[in-house]
Formats: structure tokens, C-alpha cells, sequence
């Protein structure tokens, strides 16, 4: 399958939510509307998942929630989602 297709935003558009993994990296960045800023439990959101090398911890892949950078999925799910 071929990689996901990330789109760089300007930062003062969207709310973002990060999750970090045991290194203390992103490993997930969710984005929404201001408005919607605390729905962390509905489908308001579009989600980013970051994997990095294991040598220099270089970002090697930023890839949408399902393939999708709809705002449709839910941060408290975000392990769920297929990337």
C-alpha cells in the first residue's frame, strides 16, 4: 500500500491536541476547528500518526487516521485507526 498523503497547515487554523509516545516523541497529532477544540470524544477530528527512525529518530512517515484527512475520527481512538 502506498504511503499516506500528508498536507502541511497553517498552524493558526486549526486546534491541535499532540500524543506522545514512551521517548517522549510525537507520535500523534490531532487537529480540529477552535470551536470544537473540547470534543475530544467526538468524531470532529483528523489525525496524524508520526514514526520515527529507530537510529536517529528522524521522522520517517506522517500518515492520516484511515487514509483520510477528513474531520471525522476521535482522538480517544486514535490507536484504532488503521495508518
Amino acid at each position: 500500500m502506498p504511503p499516506h498523503p500528508f498536507y502541511e497547515v497553517s498552524a493558526d487554523k486549526y486546534s491541535k491536541k499532540y500524543f506522545y509516545d514512551a521517548l517522549g516523541r510525537v507520535e500523534y497529532v490531532c487537529e480540529t476547528m477552535p470551536t470544537n477544540q473540547r470534543n475530544d470524544n467526538k468524531t470532529v477530528w483528523r489525525i496524524i500518526k508520526k514514526t520515527y527512525d529507530g537510529v536517529s529518530d528522524r521522522v520517517l512517515t506522517e500518515r492520516w487516521a484511515d487514509g483520510s484527512n477528513k474531520m471525522k475520527f476521535n482522538p480517544t481512538l486514535k490507536t484504532t485507526y488503521t495508518y
